[in-house]
């Protein structure tokens, strides 16, 4: 027999098997414990039931009382009765602690009889399972009470992870773990094709945890499919995932939703990546074009055979081939320009050395090293251009005076997001926008300026972001020719290095504001960010594996960022966390 813990009922009840294979009733015993006030709950219990052989049933009753002591229940009264009536059908009125089994029965025609005990009910009928001679199984999981650890709760696996008696799943003082999430991928869709998801890799350490799962697939946090592995249509991956229309370039995000017994719950991203037939033009190696801008000269001047051009620079091959001017004109059919630099050992970018200059919409410029050049990548200066993307970039040692790493100068929406910029006299600047540009999980060091914005008459966020000013340098530095930040600009959940010589963290309109408590109060702004006075990165050689690193010891920026949907992965093309990134270009594992 297995010893539960905490004193066994000494109600009993002893049942005999007939020849016919009937059981009847012998005896009914009840002890009852010191009466005391309770607050945790009391649980009444149907054990099972017995048909008798004048067409009527008994019914055997118990609870489990979790309070330490007895507790007074007077029979017949709102906490303790009967419906229908009789409100008393033998029912005793001291619910003594822990689980008493079989502690009263009660004979009823098999109508439904409810027993409300401490404002919860448990209801008897004639379909109620029926006891088994000396082997009473309420849970029907396959073991008679005396040898179940949970025996009003279905677990045939018999889980006591602690050792302690009593199953893992009626265990109070048991502390369960979450499930460990994991949702595959990344993931390719070819146009047309439909898309598999599999989350079945997912697991939990707690011994026979049953795990339940499921799929958000537009990032709004809610559950869309249910299912460790699911396959949607092509028409299903367009709707949920991409909101109508799949965009290539960069990946989209879904999330598994896993949960488990207990009611823990986790959540892990995916990247969804898709292959729309892109035309692709080299740019090195053996048959590619030596310099980049004769590939986008070709890609512009190809037929239209593919809904979008993707040039692709090599990472060992590239030969820098002086500045560069990103001219692309959307068609009906080409909707889009991707520049996009294959990454080396260590998701090194490849070294371009030459600044780009975006004059079209439609375009995006993804993982490109930016070297000693009077800027990095410009957008404008024309107020209609949109939709560009500038992503995962590396960009250091800009040398033009008052020059930027990037300069939107355009009232198209705009994305800037996991770039490395470092020695920089400004690391973003948003002047003469009216549309919504996002600016997010970019790490700068040795920056004069961090973000600079003028004359912006549009949403302009900053989120994720991590910033190390140079001696003398600040934060924000905003000039829109009115008092106080623009109302168009939102920041929050982002990282400021402090620490150097003479750094404020923001100048507006000639007001310095150098600590985060001044900035909070004036701006209302970065309620969730977090500043240190020590090194945010670790400074090594541009280009290489760990430049712009965060210093995990230190940890400021380490799962303190803000989940976006619009940029579900990192520098190196790894999946974001879920639920709590880490803020900057880099997400550790």
């Amino acid at each position: 027999m297995h010893e539960r813990r905490g004193a066994r009922a000494t109600a009993s009840v002893f049942l005999r098997c007939a020849a016919a294979g009937a059981c009847a009733l012998a005896a009914i015993g009840l002890s009852a414990g010191d009466a005391a006030a309770h607050g945790r709950p009391i649980i009444p219990i149907v054990e099972c039931m017995l048909p008798n052989a004048d067409g009527t049933y008994t019914a055997f009753f118990g609870w489990r009382n979790d309070n330490a002591t007895a507790v007074e229940l007077a029979p017949g009264s709102l906490q303790n009765r009967f419906e229908p009536a009789p409100r008393v059908r033998g029912q005793p009125s001291t619910i003594r602690a822990g689980r008493a089994e079989f502690a009263f029965a009660v004979v009823f025609d098999g109508t439904p009889i409810t027993w409300y005990l401490d404002q919860r009910t448990v209801v008897a009928s004639r379909n109620t399972p029926v006891c088994l001679c000396d082997c009473p199984d309420p849970d029907l999981d396959g073991l008679c009470n005396e040898q179940d650890n949970c025996d009003v709760t279905y677990n045939p696996d018999q889980c006591d992870l602690d050792r302690d008696g009593q199953g893992d799943v009626c265990d109070a003082d048991f502390a369960p773990t979450a499930p460990v999430a994991v949702p595959g991928g990344p993931y390719t869709v070819d146009r047309g094709a439909s898309l598999t998801l599999d989350g079945s890799a997912s697991r939990d350490a707690d011994c026979g945890d049953h795990l339940t799962y499921g799929w958000d697939l537009d990032c709004d946090e809610g559950v869309d499919v249910l299912g460790a592995r699911v396959t949607l249509d092509a028409a299903t991956v367009a709707r949920r995932i991409c909101g109508g229309t799949c965009v290539p370039g960069l990946p989209y995000r879904v999330e598994l939703v896993v949960t488990d017994s207990f009611g823990l719950t986790t959540r892990a991203a995916a990247l969804v990546w898709f292959n729309l037939g892109c035309q692709i033009f080299e740019v090195g190696g053996t048959r590619g074009r030596r310099c980049l801008q004769d590939a986008i000269v070709a890609a512009r001047t190809a037929p239209a055979s593919a809904a979008c051009l993707e040039v692709r620079v090599n990472v060992a091959d590239y030969t820098a081939c002086g500045a560069t001017e990103v001219s692309f004109v959307p068609t009906s059919r080409v909707r889009r320009l991707i520049i996009r630099g294959m990454p080396g050992a260590g998701c090194a970018p490849p070294r371009l050395n030459a600044p780009v200059h975006i004059v079209n919409d439609h375009v995006d410029v993804i993982h490109l090293g930016i070297y000693n050049v009077p800027y990095g990548i410009d957008v404008g200066a024309d107020p209609m251009w949109d939709d560009i993307r500038i992503v995962g970039n590396e960009i250091g040692g800009v040398i033009g005076r008052g020059r930027d790493a990037i300069g939107i100068y355009t009232s198209g929406n705009v994305l800037v997001a996991n770039n490395r910029i470092w020695a920089a006299p400004v690391g973003v600047r948003v002047a003469d926008s009216s549309a919504d540009v996002l600016i997010a999980y970019n790490s700068m060091v040795d920056v004069e300026t961090g973000f600079y914005i003028a004359d912006v008459g549009g949403p302009v966020q900053y989120l994720d972001n991590a910033v190390q000013p140079r001696a003398a340098g600040r934060v924000f530095w905003e000039q829109n020719g009115r008092a106080g930040m623009s109302p168009y600009v939102y920041s929050d959940y982002n990282a400021f290095g402090l620490g150097g010589s003479r750094v404020i963290l923001a100048l507006v309109e000639g007001t310095s504001y150098a600590t985060a408590g001044t900035w909070r109060s004036a701006s209302r702004l970065e309620t969730h960010s977090r500043t240190t006075t020590a090194s945010l990165f670790t400074s090594v050689t541009p280009g290489t594996r760990g430049f712009l690193e965060i210093v995990q010891p230190r940890g400021v920026a380490l799962d303190a960022g803000w989940p976006l949907c619009e940029v579900p992965q990192d520098f190196c093309d790894s999946a974001r966390d879920a639920v709590h990134p880490d803020i900057g270009a880099r997400e550790y594992p």
